[in-house]
């Protein structure tokens, strides 16, 4: 658990220090792709962080994230690839995909960007989920807003907001109706229980 922490707590560090360098250099966002790329591939195999160690222990101009850079038109590339050489001195590959999902979200409570999932009973039309959007745009200004559908749900629908659930659907109202029922139904039968 403790490793855990000092994990997480290295790479949130990690995140906001090349976070303040990619603002500096105008390449947040190329940045934020260029950790995700890295971090995909580390997720798929075990055995890069290893590889990417040996490949960044000296930094070169030609390197493979140079030239992903370049494709982008990011005209600075040197910061990423002195990241990447420090990740591969202190042998941190393997805390890349924490590193990448830390500058996102560090990316995303500095711009207010929040993501919320919208949960329907059945598809919606574009011109509903055009609609929600906007009605999420009045509380959240720069909503991430995913829909998807829930036929358990039978009508209505659950809006996701972090870890609050708003919960509008048809299923929670008949089962707050069905515990408003027991209740009331077992008030009335107490005391009149057969002995």
């Amino acid at each position: 658990m403790t490793k855990t922490l000092g994990h997480h707590r290295t790479a949130r560090n990690y995140a906001a220090a090349l976070l303040e360098e990619a603002r500096a250099f105008s390449a947040v966002a190329v940045t934020g792709d260029c950790l995700t790329a890295l971090a995909d591939l580390i997720r798929q195999d075990p055995n890069v962080p290893y590889t990417l160690n040996a490949c960044y222990q000296k930094p070169k101009a030609n390197s493979p994230v140079a030239a992903f850079f370049a494709d982008r038109g990011c005209t600075q590339p040197q910061f990423i690839l002195r990241f990447l050489a420090l990740l591969a001195m202190h042998n941190r590959f393997s805390l890349l995909p924490t590193i990448a999902d830390m500058y996102q979200r560090l990316y995303d409570e500095e711009q207010w960007i929040v993501d919320i999932s919208v949960i329907s009973a059945t598809p919606l039309t574009d011109d509903e989920e055009t609609q929600i959007t906007t009605l999420l745009q009045a509380r959240w200004p720069q909503p991430r807003v995913m829909f998807s559908v829930n036929t358990l749900l039978l009508g209505g629908f659950q809006i996701l907001v972090g870890s609050c659930l708003y919960d509008l659907s048809l299923a929670n109202r008949l089962q707050q109706l069905k515990t408003k029922l027991s209740g009331v139904i077992a008030r009335s039968y107490e005391g009149d229980l057969p002995q």
